[in-house]
C-alpha cells in the first residue's frame, strides 16, 4: 500500500533528503543529501526501509504531520521532541529510537531538534520525483524534494509502496554511537599557505560555532588563522568537497557541508575526515568544537570503526513491547519445560 501524510505545521527549514545527488559535481551540482548519514540510516532502519530512502531532515523546529491514508509507521532518530495525537484526541510522547503505527487522522507533532539535526522516517520512504538521480532537496536552486523547497503547510507526502504485514513497531536496545570528542581532520590541500602559528591554533584552540551556518557550511569563531606573508587568502578556484575547511581573509574557518559549492577560491587549511563529518551537523550556534590531526590510515580505520559500531546497533533492534504486554513471538520460542524428567523412566528412585 501507499500512505499519505499532510503537512499541517511547517516548522522551520525542514527538507526531504536521501543519500545524495552524485555524479554531477562537474556540472556544478552539489551532493546534498543527509547531513548525518548514520542518523538517517538509523531512522530508516526503525521503519524497515532501505538505508538511503528519502526522509525528513529536521534542523530546527520540526513539522506537524496528519495521516490522510494509512496505516503508516514513523520513527524519529535524534534529539527531537515528538508528540503523538491520536484521531480520538489521546496524546502521548513518542520517544526517539522507536517506531510507531499511525492510523488515519493521527498526528505527529515534532518539536525542536536540540542538537540541530534529527530525522523522521516514514515506512516506504517519501516518494517525490528524482532529479539527477536523487530526491534530496537543494533549496538554493530549487532542486529535488517538493518543488525544490522546504516543507510548507498543505504539502502532501506520499510514500513508496510498502507491505503493512511486514511492518513492526521496532525499538533500539542499545544507544547509537556517540558523536562526541574532537573532530578529526587531515591537513591540506593548502596548509602550506598558513603560518606555523595558524597550524598550531587550528588544533589547540576551542572554536565557537556562529549563527552563520546552514546546509552549505558552518562558520567558526575564535583565533584568526593567519596566512603566510605575501600569500593571499584568495586563490584560483579549484575543486572542493564537503568537509573542506576554508579560511577567507578574516581568518575565521568555514567547514563545508553537504550543500557546499563544487569549486572555491579560498585556501583550504584542512579537511574533516569522513568518519567525523556527521558531527558537524550537530553544532547549533554557540556550540564549541575542537580539531584533532590524524593520518590517512587513522582516518580509514575510524570510518571502518563507525561502520562496525552501526552494524552492532542495527543488530540490537527488536519489536517494541509495551510494559505489561506479552511478547507472543518470544513466548512461543522459549523452552518453558527445560529440565523436565519423566519419573516413570527412572527406576529405583524414590520420588
Amino acid at each position: 500500500m501507499q500512505a499519505r501524510l499532510e503537512v499541517i505545521g511547517a516548522g522551520l527549514g525542514n527538507t526531504l533528503q536521501d543519500a545524495g545527488r552524485f555524479g554531477h559535481r562537474r556540472a556544478g551540482v552539489p551532493w546534498s543529501g543527509f547531513l548525518d548519514q548514520s542518523l538517517a540510516h538509523a531512522a530508516n532502519a526503525l521503519v524497515g526501509n532501505q538505508p538511503d530512502v528519502a526522509c525528513i531532515e529536521v534542523r530546527a523546529a520540526g513539522p506537524s504531520l496528519r495521516v490522510l491514508v494509512g496505516p503508516v509507521w514513523c520513527a524519529v532518530a535524534g534529539l527531537l521532541d515528538c508528540t503523538l495525537v491520536r484521531a480520538n484526541g489521546l496524546r502521548d510522547k513518542l520517544p526517539a529510537w522507536r517506531s510507531v503505527e499511525l492510523g488515519v487522522g493521527d498526528e505527529l507533532r515534532l518539536g525542536v531538534a536540540s542538537d540541530a539535526c534529527a530525522y523522521v522516517a516514514i515506512s516506504g520512504g517519501v516518494d517525490v520525483p528524482q532529479v539527477m538521480g536523487s530526491r534530496s532537496t537543494y533549496a538554493r536552486v530549487g532542486l529535488g524534494g517538493i518543488e525544490g523547497r522546504v516543507l510548507s503547510v498543505g504539502d502532501v507526502l506520499t510514500t513508496h509502496i510498502f507491505h503493512p504485514q511486514a511492518q513492526a513497531n521496532l525499538c533500539a536496545t542499545t544507544d547509537m554511537p556517540r558523536l562526541d570528542g574532537a573532530v578529526r581532520i587531515m591537513l591540506g590541500p593548502q596548509d602550506d599557505y598558513f603560518t606555523d602559528q595558524a597550524l598550531a591554533d587550528l588544533c589547540s584552540h576551542t572554536w565557537l560555532t556562529s549563527a552563520a551556518q546552514d546546509r552549505m557550511g558552518v562558520r567558526l569563531q575564535g583565533a584568526s588563522l593567519q596566512h603566510r606573508q605575501g600569500v593571499a587568502a584568495d586563490i584560483v578556484s579549484d575543486g572542493i568537497a564537503p568537509g573542506a575547511i576554508q579560511v577567507p581573509a578574516s581568518g575565521e574557518p568555514i567547514v563545508l557541508l553537504a550543500d557546499c559549492q563544487t569549486m572555491g577560491g579560498y585556501t583550504k587549511i584542512a579537511t574533516v575526515i569522513s568518519a567525523d563529518l556527521d558531527k558537524m551537523a550537530h553544532l547549533p550556534a554557540g556550540s564549541t568544537c575542537q580539531f584533532e590531526l590524524v593520518t590517512a590510515a587513522q582516518a580509514h580505520a575510524a570510518l571502518l570503526d563507525n561502520k562496525r559500531l552501526f552494524q552492532q546497533w542495527l543488530q540490537g533492534l527488536k519489536p517494541y513491547v509495551p510494559v505489561g504486554w506479552v511478547d507472543e513471538v518470544a513466548l512461543r520460542s522459549t523452552n518453558l519445560i527445560s529440565g523436565y524428567v519423566n519419573a516413570q523412566a527412572v527406576s529405583g528412585e524414590d520420588f
